[in-house]
């Protein structure tokens, strides 16, 4: 899958998300996500906080591991890796650095 691909699906899930939570209501979701930030800080307090007003609850029907590669033994590409085994949901890549290792582990799907 290309990087424009990527994002456009990425941007589409993201669009679409709200009115499937609202059609349907939550089902369970897990999500990783590759930083070196803390859960604390604004940025993911508030993604923390909208995923909340969308229905998704950690510990209830949410589940987010928030992985700092410079604690895995392959960096950024162990991180990515280590969520694939965890088969989350879905992969939140905040930086270029990080996106470019997701697409060289990530397996590639014919078209």
């Amino acid at each position: 899958m290309r990087r424009r691909d990527f994002i456009t699906v990425l941007g589409g899930a993201a669009a679409a998300g709200p009115f499937a939570v609202r059609a349907q209501g939550p089902t369970s979701l897990h999500v990783g996500i590759v930083t070196i930030q803390s859960r604390t800080t604004p940025i993911y307090s508030a993604f923390d906080q909208r995923l909340r007003e969308l229905g998704y609850i950690e510990g209830q029907n949410l589940v987010t591991d928030y992985l700092n590669p410079e604690k895995q033994a392959e960096g950024v590409p162990g991180a990515i890796k280590e969520l694939i085994r965890r088969k989350v949901d879905i992969i939140v890549a905040p930086y270029e650095r990080t996106e470019m290792a997701a697409f060289t582990v990530l397996p590639t799907r014919a078209p």
